[in-house]
């Protein structure tokens, strides 16, 4: 999935909306850092985005393999490196499902109804052994 065309890349959007983000916390909501730790997650790949969260004072406190993770290898997707203007590179998902991660939720997004079908057939199972289950309300 791309987001920024090739230009809007690496010339510090997300390292200045991060430091928005982080000052309208801690300074417009009242967050004090001596009480208050803003977390956040990262897929391990995303070295860009890891750069840009190190660059506004976040500390790597570990890689996250619980809960979700191992999702993209269940349901086959695959992300391959392409190349943009030679210095900077990209991933196009090759699959024909797209999952996209929220903070404690995620979509997949299928072509079919079949796809979609495939999909909780799959997923069942996996969320079922993680004492999880998908919402009826969100299943569209």
């Amino acid at each position: 999935m791309k987001v920024l065309n090739n230009d809007k890349v690496n010339i510090g959007i997300g390292t200045e909306v991060t430091k928005l983000v982080l000052n309208f916390a801690f300074n417009t909501m009242g967050y004090h850092k001596v009480y208050h730790k803003v977390y956040l997650r990262v897929l391990e790949y995303n070295k860009r985005a890891i750069n840009c969260y190190e660059k506004c004072g976040f500390n790597r406190e570990g890689i996250d393999r619980e809960a979700l993770m191992g999702m993209e290898e269940l349901l086959g997707i695959k992300y391959k490196p392409v190349k943009s203007n030679g210095r900077n590179v990209s991933y196009a998902n090759k699959s024909k499902y797209t999952l996209v991660f929220y903070a404690d939720d995620f979509v997949i997004m299928c072509n079919t109804q079949k796809d979609a079908e495939d999909v909780y057939g799959l997923l069942k199972p996996y969320l079922e052994k993680r004492g999880l289950e998908l919402s009826k309300e969100k299943q569209e």
